[in-house]
């Protein structure tokens, strides 16, 4: 699954319902990913987990993606905003694409964004 994009059918994400699940981002390594539909309509994806406490977890609660570690709230950020490093716990979007019915994240993109924004935390 690693070496694929990660696909998920639209129809399956519910309004006002939050998706949290893990999915690998290499052959060695699987992460949290978030998919939900918000109120308006619009769909969120993102990674599922913090910078700073990652190795804690973390875990949905109502419609809200909870840190294991210090258990605060977290948000998705806006795909235009930059990335500071003030921002460790927020949960950063990916982008995708929508085809056939699905929600696709390239496998490409989500390896990438990865290694720029967790593998170097990680290791």
């Amino acid at each position: 699954m690693a070496d694929k994009d990660l696909r998920l059918r639209e129809a399956d994400v519910d309004k006002g319902e939050l998706c949290l699940f893990s999915y690998p981002v290499d052959p060695r390594t699987r992460f949290n990913f978030l998919v939900r539909r918000k109120e308006n309509g619009a769909v969120e994806v993102a990674f599922g987990s913090c910078r700073r406490c990652f190795q804690a977890g973390s875990y949905p609660q109502g419609n809200k993606v909870i840190r294991g570690h210090c258990r605060e709230p977290m948000e998705v950020l806006q795909t235009s905003v930059p990335v500071s490093p003030e921002q460790d716990c927020a949960l950063l979007p990916l982008q995708y694409e929508r085809r056939e019915g699905q929600l696709i994240v390239q496998r490409d993109d989500r390896k990438r964004k990865f290694d720029q924004w967790f593998r170097s935390v990680r290791e």
